[in-house]
Formats: C-alpha cells, structure tokens, sequence
C-alpha cells in the first residue's frame, strides 16, 4: 500500500468528490479510484459507498476509522519533517510572554550567553494562549507559560517551576492605596482595567469576582502591560496583577488578596515531546528552568 494513496483518501473523505480531488492533486480521477481500490484490498473492507445517481460519495465506518488513522500519521510526517529541519537549521524558537520575558528574560539571556546559546534562540513574543496554541502546532519547541493551573497537553511535556500570587494594583493616589491587604468583595464597585484575554489575568479576575457573585466593571482592554501600568497609575481603574510583574518603579500600589482559595499565576517550562536526544534543546531547557530558579 501507497502512503499517497491515504493522503488521496483523506482528502477524498474532505471534499467528497472524487473530480474535486483530482482537481485538487492534478492527477485524474482513475488515480484517485485506484488508490482506493488498493486501500480497500489491503484492509479487505468497504471504505466508501457511491451514489451514482446523486453524483456523490458516503465513507463508510471503516472509512472514517481509516480517515483518523490517516490524518494522526500525516501530522507525524508533518513533524518529522519539521524536527529535521530543526537539526538542519540548528536554533530553537522559544515563546515567552510579556509578563514573564520582562520580569525573567534579562536573567535567561545572560544564562544563554553564559552557556553559548544566545545565537540558537529565536524568542517568539506572545501570550501565553497563543504559545500553548503555537507549542502544540510545532511552531515553537519550548515556552514559558503563565496559567492558572497546571498545563496537561498531549504530546507536550510541561514542568510548574514557579509560583506566584496575584496582587490588586492601584494608584498612589486610590483611596484604597493604604491598605496592606483586601478582599475582593470590597471591589465589588470598583472600575477595572484589564489585561485582555490573552493573558491570564483576565480568567483569574473573573474567576475572584465570581465567588462573590458579580461580573467585574471592565473600562478598558488592552494587550499592552505597560500602558496598563500607565493607565492604572494615572487613576483611570484598578487591576490584578502577577507579584513578579510589579516592579519598584512602578508608579502603583501593590495590595495583597486575603480570599481563601485564590488563584496562583503559574509559570511552567513546556516543551514539545521528541522522539530524538537532540542536546541543544536539552541544554536551552535546562537554561530556562535554572534562570527562573535562581530569581
């Protein structure tokens, strides 16, 4: 049997016309029928059905068993492929998020500089939805994520390394900048800024307003910490942020959540699973798991 052969046949299951796939491959149709013909040997089953009079095609069980088959081994020569490019190019892309890049990265770039790393690091910029999202499509091969609980991914391997709290901010000049620490029922009235929902910050608001029974007044959304820094000093709401996020310089209050049961911002190291001992991805890993550790 043909690997070409199921590639034909998924695609046929897609698009349900044997002239579409054709088209589709720029080979003729006895192409297509032959492949199938062929897979239906092989596994002496009944993949498809035709009817002739509708001019279409029903997959059978068997067929779609197959189909799902197919499509897991098309993504595993999708990422051998990838994987040795990876060898050929010889850099690894590493995501990291805003939060985490601006609080840890200076210590991770001199771990890799230490380590003669620095020039086989591409650094991907993004929120930590989009690198699990770009983790488990094989854009990047490693990235340090922020979430609320722990990240459970097929065919990713992931690692909490460190934990922190999440703090109320304010301006100086808030009426509630004196206080050491809060509960978030007392904010029931208040007006927030947010962090937009690529960020985790959106979910554990929500998630700290919901024990209390209200949905929060969000102003404003923005992807940009520092402007949400700049808005919340400048008196316009308040917000939540990540302890380690919150710098001295900072013009902002920093209040403490006493809730029971809060949410922890985790930041975990996540990789992708290889089925190769590749030592410049092992020596990276082991440069962004010690940099956080020494922090």
């Amino acid at each position: 049997m043909k690997l070409q052969d199921l590639v034909y046949f998924r695609k046929l299951a897609e698009l349900g016309s044997f002239t579409e796939t054709s088209n589709f491959f720029n080979v003729s149709q006895p192409t297509i029928s032959y492949a199938v013909k062929r897979i239906e040997e092989e596994f002496n089953v009944e993949v498809m059905v035709r009817d002739h009079k509708h001019h279409s095609i029903e997959i059978t069980k068997m067929g779609e068993v197959i189909v799902s088959h197919i499509a897991n081994i098309e993504k595993e020569l999708n990422d051998m492929s990838s994987d040795i490019e990876k060898i050929k190019v010889g850099y690894i892309k590493c995501g990291v998020p805003p939060i985490i890049g601006n609080s840890y990265f200076h210590k991770i770039s001199l771990n890799l500089i230490k380590n003669n790393l620095m020039d086989r690091v591409a650094i991907i910029n993004k929120g930590s939805k989009d690198l699990i999202n770009e983790l488990k499509d094989g854009n990047i091969e490693i990235g340090l994520i922020g979430s609320l609980k722990p990240i459970e991914e097929n065919n990713l391997i992931s690692k909490v390394i460190k934990k922190d709290s999440y703090k109320i901010i304010v301006s100086k000049n808030h009426p509630l900048s004196y206080l050491k620490e809060i509960s978030f029922k007392q904010l029931k009235n208040e007006q927030f800024i947010s962090l937009n929902d690529h960020f985790t910050h959106a979910q554990a608001l929500n998630q700290l307003c919901k024990k209390y029974h209200y949905t929060p007044d969000v102003i404003y959304k923005n992807g940009d910490l520092n402007l949400y820094k700049k808005m919340i000093s400048e008196g316009i709401g308040i917000g939540i942020l990540a302890e380690t996020a919150v710098e001295p310089s900072d013009d902002v209050v920093a209040i403490s959540i006493k809730d029971d049961e809060q949410p922890q911002f985790l930041i975990s190291k996540v990789y992708r699973k290889f089925t190769f001992n590749l030592e410049i991805y092992n020596n990276i890993i082991e440069v962004f798991e010690n940099s956080l550790s020494e922090v």
